[in-house]
Protein backbone atom coordinates (compact mmCIF):
# COMPACT_ATOMS: atom_id res chain seq x y z
CA UNK A 1 0.00 0.00 0.00
CA UNK A 2 3.25 2.72 0.73
CA UNK A 3 4.33 1.88 -2.68
CA UNK A 4 1.27 2.21 -4.67
CA UNK A 5 1.45 5.41 -2.76
CA UNK A 6 4.79 5.94 -3.50
CA UNK A 7 4.70 5.36 -6.92
CA UNK A 8 1.35 8.20 -7.48
CA UNK A 9 3.28 10.38 -5.42
CA UNK A 10 6.39 10.48 -8.17
CA UNK A 11 4.22 9.88 -10.99
CA UNK A 12 2.70 13.19 -9.64
CA UNK A 13 6.14 15.26 -9.24
CA UNK A 14 7.31 13.92 -12.35
CA UNK A 15 4.17 15.61 -14.48
CA UNK A 16 4.38 18.92 -12.53
CA UNK A 17 8.17 18.56 -13.23
CA UNK A 18 7.78 17.99 -17.09
CA UNK A 19 5.13 20.65 -16.80
CA UNK A 20 7.04 23.43 -15.46
CA UNK A 21 9.70 22.27 -18.15
CA UNK A 22 7.45 23.08 -21.37
CA UNK A 23 6.30 26.23 -19.88
CA UNK A 24 9.96 27.27 -19.15
CA UNK A 25 11.11 26.27 -22.86
CA UNK A 26 8.11 27.76 -24.09
CA UNK A 27 9.01 31.61 -21.53
CA UNK A 28 12.40 30.96 -23.04
CA UNK A 29 12.06 30.95 -26.63
CA UNK A 30 9.91 33.58 -26.10
CA UNK A 31 11.85 35.80 -24.03
CA UNK A 32 14.72 34.80 -26.74
CA UNK A 33 12.40 36.05 -29.71
CA UNK A 34 11.79 39.36 -27.82
CA UNK A 35 15.65 40.09 -27.55
CA UNK A 36 16.77 39.25 -30.88
CA UNK A 37 13.83 41.43 -32.32
CA UNK A 38 12.98 44.06 -30.01
CA UNK A 39 15.23 46.45 -32.21
CA UNK A 40 14.23 45.15 -35.60
CA UNK A 41 11.77 47.17 -37.70
CA UNK A 42 10.35 45.56 -40.29
CA UNK A 43 8.51 47.83 -42.80
CA UNK A 44 6.02 46.90 -45.61
CA UNK A 45 4.46 43.91 -43.65
CA UNK A 46 8.23 42.20 -43.12
CA UNK A 47 8.57 40.34 -39.84
CA UNK A 48 11.49 39.49 -38.13
CA UNK A 49 13.23 35.94 -37.55
CA UNK A 50 15.15 34.13 -35.03
CA UNK A 51 18.52 35.39 -36.35
CA UNK A 52 17.22 39.14 -36.17
CA UNK A 53 16.37 39.56 -39.78
CA UNK A 54 13.86 40.86 -41.58
CA UNK A 55 11.81 38.37 -43.92
CA UNK A 56 10.33 40.43 -46.76
CA UNK A 57 7.02 40.08 -48.64
CA UNK A 58 7.52 39.42 -52.30
CA UNK A 59 7.76 42.86 -53.95
CA UNK A 60 10.08 44.24 -51.01
CA UNK A 61 13.71 43.97 -50.12
CA UNK A 62 16.98 45.40 -48.22
CA UNK A 63 17.43 44.78 -43.95
CA UNK A 64 14.66 46.46 -43.53
CA UNK A 65 12.26 45.65 -46.21
CA UNK A 66 12.21 49.15 -47.33
CA UNK A 67 13.03 48.89 -50.94
CA UNK A 68 10.80 48.00 -53.72
CA UNK A 69 11.95 45.10 -55.77
CA UNK A 70 10.25 47.12 -58.95
CA UNK A 71 11.14 50.03 -58.22
CA UNK A 72 14.60 49.33 -59.28
CA UNK A 73 13.72 48.61 -62.58
CA UNK A 74 11.32 51.14 -63.55
CA UNK A 75 13.18 52.97 -66.31
CA UNK A 76 13.80 53.01 -70.10
CA UNK A 77 14.29 49.53 -71.12
CA UNK A 78 16.32 49.09 -75.43
CA UNK A 79 15.29 45.84 -76.91
CA UNK A 80 16.55 43.27 -79.15
CA UNK A 81 13.38 40.95 -79.88
CA UNK A 82 14.90 37.38 -81.46
CA UNK A 83 11.78 34.46 -83.06
CA UNK A 84 14.18 31.45 -82.14
CA UNK A 85 11.28 28.78 -83.19
CA UNK A 86 7.86 28.46 -85.05
CA UNK A 87 5.66 26.19 -86.00
CA UNK A 88 5.62 27.74 -89.76
CA UNK A 89 7.57 25.87 -92.57
CA UNK A 90 7.82 29.24 -94.50
CA UNK A 91 9.64 30.53 -91.14
CA UNK A 92 12.48 28.03 -92.26
CA UNK A 93 13.05 29.42 -95.55
CA UNK A 94 13.80 33.41 -94.09
CA UNK A 95 16.23 34.77 -93.16
CA UNK A 96 15.96 34.57 -88.93
CA UNK A 97 18.07 37.76 -89.11
CA UNK A 98 16.08 39.77 -90.57
CA UNK A 99 12.85 38.95 -88.07
CA UNK A 100 15.29 40.31 -85.17
CA UNK A 101 13.83 43.48 -84.27
CA UNK A 102 15.17 46.19 -81.88
CA UNK A 103 12.89 48.98 -80.10
CA UNK A 104 12.35 50.89 -76.61
CA UNK A 105 9.92 49.75 -74.24
CA UNK A 106 9.58 51.56 -70.41
CA UNK A 107 8.83 49.78 -67.57
CA UNK A 108 6.30 51.51 -64.72
CA UNK A 109 5.18 50.84 -61.12
CA UNK A 110 1.53 49.78 -61.00
CA UNK A 111 -0.77 50.12 -58.03
CA UNK A 112 0.48 47.14 -56.38
CA UNK A 113 4.10 46.26 -54.90
CA UNK A 114 4.35 42.60 -56.94
CA UNK A 115 3.29 43.67 -60.64
CA UNK A 116 4.80 45.98 -63.44
CA UNK A 117 3.96 47.36 -66.76
CA UNK A 118 5.50 47.42 -69.73
CA UNK A 119 4.32 49.69 -72.42
CA UNK A 120 5.10 49.20 -76.25
CA UNK A 121 5.72 45.39 -75.37
CA UNK A 122 6.17 43.75 -78.99
CA UNK A 123 6.67 47.26 -80.66
CA UNK A 124 3.04 47.41 -80.41
CA UNK A 125 1.71 50.41 -79.00
CA UNK A 126 -1.61 48.90 -78.43
CA UNK A 127 0.19 46.93 -75.81
CA UNK A 128 0.82 49.80 -73.53
CA UNK A 129 0.26 48.41 -69.98
CA UNK A 130 1.38 44.71 -69.82
CA UNK A 131 1.14 43.38 -66.69
CA UNK A 132 3.80 41.65 -65.47
CA UNK A 133 3.80 39.77 -61.90
CA UNK A 134 6.34 38.83 -59.37
CA UNK A 135 6.62 35.09 -58.58
CA UNK A 136 5.69 34.62 -55.19
CA UNK A 137 9.23 32.44 -54.44
CA UNK A 138 11.64 34.12 -56.66
CA UNK A 139 11.00 37.93 -56.61
CA UNK A 140 13.07 38.33 -59.58
CA UNK A 141 11.04 35.87 -61.96
CA UNK A 142 7.69 37.20 -63.26
CA UNK A 143 4.99 35.88 -65.65
CA UNK A 144 3.46 38.02 -68.33
CA UNK A 145 -0.46 38.73 -68.07
CA UNK A 146 -2.37 36.62 -70.61
CA UNK A 147 -5.25 35.88 -68.59
CA UNK A 148 -7.47 39.20 -70.07
CA UNK A 149 -8.10 38.42 -73.89
CA UNK A 150 -8.72 42.09 -74.57
CA UNK A 151 -5.37 42.44 -73.47
CA UNK A 152 -3.23 40.40 -75.25
CA UNK A 153 -5.08 40.00 -78.90
CA UNK A 154 -4.88 42.47 -81.64
CA UNK A 155 -5.23 42.64 -84.89
CA UNK A 156 -4.62 38.88 -84.98
CA UNK A 157 -1.70 39.20 -82.97
CA UNK A 158 -2.30 37.48 -79.37
CA UNK A 159 0.20 36.48 -76.92
CA UNK A 160 -0.19 33.10 -75.48
CA UNK A 161 2.23 32.97 -72.66
CA UNK A 162 5.41 34.50 -71.11
CA UNK A 163 7.76 35.12 -67.95
CA UNK A 164 11.56 36.68 -67.22
CA UNK A 165 13.96 37.29 -65.07
CA UNK A 166 15.12 40.67 -63.73
CA UNK A 167 18.44 40.59 -63.43
CA UNK A 168 20.18 41.30 -59.80
CA UNK A 169 22.43 43.63 -61.09
CA UNK A 170 19.48 46.39 -62.34
CA UNK A 171 20.80 46.42 -65.79
CA UNK A 172 19.49 43.35 -67.71
CA UNK A 173 16.34 41.54 -68.69
CA UNK A 174 15.44 38.71 -70.18
CA UNK A 175 12.27 37.45 -71.13
CA UNK A 176 10.46 34.84 -73.16
CA UNK A 177 6.53 34.38 -74.73
CA UNK A 178 5.04 32.50 -77.40
CA UNK A 179 2.70 34.03 -80.13
CA UNK A 180 0.02 33.03 -82.13
CA UNK A 181 -0.97 35.40 -85.07
CA UNK A 182 -1.65 35.30 -88.98
CA UNK A 183 0.97 35.45 -91.22
CA UNK A 184 1.31 36.75 -94.73
CA UNK A 185 -0.31 33.98 -96.09
CA UNK A 186 -3.05 34.10 -93.44
CA UNK A 187 -2.64 31.31 -91.53
CA UNK A 188 -2.25 31.24 -88.01
CA UNK A 189 1.51 30.85 -87.12
CA UNK A 190 2.40 30.03 -83.46
CA UNK A 191 6.12 31.76 -83.10
CA UNK A 192 8.62 31.47 -79.95
CA UNK A 193 10.03 34.53 -79.22
CA UNK A 194 12.65 36.09 -76.74
CA UNK A 195 13.47 39.76 -75.43
CA UNK A 196 16.85 40.63 -74.80
CA UNK A 197 16.75 43.94 -72.75
CA UNK A 198 19.23 46.61 -72.06
CA UNK A 199 18.53 49.59 -69.57
CA UNK A 200 18.96 52.69 -71.27
CA UNK A 201 21.54 55.01 -69.39
CA UNK A 202 19.88 58.30 -70.11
Amino acid sequence: MVNKKNNIIITAIAGILSLFMVVYMSCSKANKDMTVCKNVVCRNGGHCNDSSKCVCPVGFEDTVCGTSTVGKYVANWGVVQKIIGSDSTQYIYRDSLKNDTTYSVSLKTTATPTTFYITNFNNNPYYSNVVCTLDSINSYHFTIDTISPFQMIYYSYQVLKGSGDLNKTKDTINASFITRHKNHTTNWEVDTVTLQMVKHNY
